[in-house]
């Protein structure tokens, strides 16, 4: 998501929709913004994992639940470097789809 926004400050929540067409697997994502410490800083970053079901799913995620994320410290929002989305381990190769990512913003209606 080379052309993702790095200013989350005005945002509300970060939400993505995945289509699974096969058997369910954990579907792993992180946050991190400029001051994280490096790839394998798992306690510097925000972590959130869910169960893709097959068909279609949505994950919301709230910015402040991001925010939190690090242990010793607060993601700084208006600094954000990276939005990543993996799976591990498969058994075998897999096929995921992922559809509507937005930010959504705290005025109503306004995404980006």
């Amino acid at each position: 998501m080379e052309f993702f926004p790095q200013n989350w400050a005005n945002a509300r929540e970060l939400t993505f929709s995945f289509y699974n067409p096969g058997e369910q697997s954990t579907l792993y994502y992180r946050v991190h913004d400029q001051r994280h410490r490096g790839k394998k800083d798992y306690s510097d970053r925000y972590n959130g994992h869910t169960e893709l079901i097959s068909g279609w799913n949505t994950i919301e995620v709230e910015i402040e639940k991001i925010e939190s994320g690090p242990e010793n410290r607060k993601i700084d929002i208006n600094h954000i470097r990276c939005f990543g989305l993996f799976v591990t381990k498969q058994p075998c190769n897999r096929v995921l789809y992922i559809d509507d990512v937005k930010i959504i913003m705290n005025e109503a209606g306004n995404s980006l």
